[in-house]
């Protein structure tokens, strides 16, 4: 639900009721939206919600109680709010079939809204490229994707659209490249610097460094989290910021905590 808010570092802890939040891409999407002045509301189907009934089975029952949840918690509290909803791939779509049944669609049936749809994955880079979409196979040969998402358009400018398309706008991410054994969208856009790490603790026994502002609690989710064995890593860290770094056994033991100010 949109508002006004300064940008500024935001605490986030795990609750341990939503594993997505631990990650830490995840963690800083939703610390970005708290900063931007967003009230982040929970809208996944709950308990009983996910049951079967006579006119649903369990997939549309969830997908059913996923807009009815958001709706409460959003446009039927303020009808003028701006909402803006992140969710798997296929609860975005706005058609029903007769496989699926999406959350879109029935928040379209509640409300008569149109939302507007934007799809990450169809596009995606894949682990095999043979298996990725044939256009952005097209379009990487052509030299289209660079370092930059980009959505594709046809000889009028018009957004090029599947026939069977059911979401709005699909967007084509560049492909991961690796500096270190890191993926450099951890950069975030310059939110994030690379910092050199040293984990001598590391080098006989795999371990997992975990970065945090040095006074948040231990709750707190962090900014990065590595597995490492090795002398040296890589972590992406905002700058100029006091961090406290912690090291952890593979079987969650903590091994060490000391500080960092980050360049």
């Amino acid at each position: 639900m949109g508002g006004g808010g300064g940008l500024g570092r935001t605490r986030l802890s795990h609750t341990g009721d939503g594993g997505y939040i631990n990650d830490v891409v995840f963690a800083e999407l939703v610390r970005e939206a708290i900063a931007l002045g967003y009230e982040v509301v929970p809208y996944e189907a709950q308990g009983e919600q996910y049951h079967a009934t006579e006119t649903m089975n369990e997939q549309q029952a969830r997908d059913y109680w996923q807009a009815q949840n958001l709706l409460a918690a959003t446009l039927q509290k303020d009808a003028d709010a701006k909402v803006l909803v992140h969710c798997g791939y296929a609860h975005l779509q706005e058609t029903a079939s007769t496989r699926w049944t999406p959350m879109a669609y029935y928040l379209h049936q509640a409300t008569g809204l149109d939302p507007l749809t934007v799809d990450q994955t169809a596009f995606a880079e894949r682990g095999i490229e043979q298996a990725e979409h044939g256009w952005r196979q097209g379009s990487e040969a052509r030299g289209l994707i660079e370092d930059r998402p980009l959505v594709l358009l046809d000889a009028a400018g018009d957004l090029l659209r599947r026939e069977q398309d059911n979401v709005d706008i699909r967007v084509v991410n560049p492909r991961t490249q690796y500096v270190n054994g890191r993926p450099v969208w951890m950069r975030m856009g310059g939110r994030r610097v690379a910092v050199a790490i040293d984990t001598p603790e590391c080098v006989s026994e795999a371990g997992v460094i975990s970065a945090f502002d040095a006074d948040w609690e231990e709750r707190a989710v962090p900014y990065d989290r590595v597995e490492v064995m090795a002398a040296k890593m890589d972590m992406y860290l905002p700058p100029d910021t006091e961090m406290e770094l912690r090291g952890f056994r593979l079987d969650g033991s903590l091994v060490f905590r000391r500080a960092l100010t980050t360049p």
